[in-house]
């Protein structure tokens, strides 16, 4: 199958605001739940699914973040540009605002940092 069919893609979302949340990981991961629960507003992929996941870098640091699949051949296309996706997200994010996702994510139900650490991936399936 060539690269331009690939059956499966995806990618990981870590938002600009977890400085700026001073790395309260229980903020970050409500704030997290509040963009993946709206996200598919911005994308519109019919396939798509939406996780908040444990992500970790080369030096072994972990923070939650959004990991999005996507198994559709002609929606993972929209995958194959990272940057403009990403740009999307911040944008999103930016428009709504901090303050208004901070005020709606009080409202979710949302797991702990410690769960995340322990489940790797919310929701599970």
């Amino acid at each position: 199958m060539s690269d331009n069919n690939k059956p499966f893609s995806s990618f990981v979302i870590e938002p600009h605001f977890y400085d700026e949340l001073n790395g309260d990981m229980e903020k970050i991961i409500s704030y997290l739940e509040f963009i993946r629960l709206n996200i598919n507003d911005l994308f519109k992929h019919k396939h798509s699914k939406y996780y908040i996941i444990l992500y970790g870098d080369f030096r072994g640091n972990s923070a939650p973040a959004i990991g999005v699949i996507n198994n559709d051949a002609i929606e993972s296309k929209d995958f194959e540009d990272f940057d403009d996706l990403y740009n999307r997200v911040e944008e999103w994010v930016n428009l709504i605002g901090l303050d208004t996702i901070e005020e709606k994510s009080k409202e979710l139900n949302v797991p702990k940092w410690k769960e995340i650490l322990e489940i790797k991936q919310y929701p599970r399936e």
